[in-house]
């Protein structure tokens, strides 16, 4: 899988991140594969910033299928070029599987929070608030369940 680390100092933090990616096998072919089994992309080009463009917001739902435990997750609202976009924040890094749509990247980019020169203007949200202000059908069907029940970690 190709990743780009920017600004990227290693930390068991950030292993512990890609650990998660590499072993629940997150990759962007799969990512974009689900975008077509879940019928909210029709076709996938071959062209992953094509295909990746407004998908930011299902992309970061699908990411935290997997991710939504890790201490201090939270989703951020921003912008990148004067765009709207969506991305992770987990601990002290960024995680974005959808940034290849505005700059020539790889599709999968992990970045320090203190050295982040590509995002601006970000809000962040907790994973609850965020997939209850979300209109969107497929972040509505990754968390249905705990929308339902409540968060797992709201229980303790």
């Amino acid at each position: 899988m190709k990743i780009n680390f920017v600004d990227y100092p290693q930390t068991e933090e950030a292993e512990d991140i890609l650990e998660v990616i590499y072993l629940n096998k997150l990759t962007p072919k799969r990512f974009l594969k689900d975008m077509k089994k879940y019928g909210v992309i029709k076709e996938i080009s071959g062209d992953y910033a094509t295909d990746c463009c407004s998908l930011c917001r299902n992309a970061t739902a699908w990411l935290l299928q997997d991710l939504k435990y890790f201490p201090g997750v939270k989703v951020v609202e921003g912008r990148v070029d004067g765009y709207p976009h969506t991305w992770l924040k987990v601990g002290d890094y960024y995680l974005d599987y959808t940034l290849a749509q505005f700059k020539e990247s790889k599709p999968v980019v992990i970045s320090h929070v203190k050295r982040n020169k590509i995002y601006s203007k970000a809000c962040e949200f907790e994973i609850k608030e965020w997939a209850e202000l979300e209109g969107d059908s497929f972040v509505k069907t990754v968390f249905l369940d705990e929308l339902k029940e409540g968060f797992a970690h709201d229980k303790n």
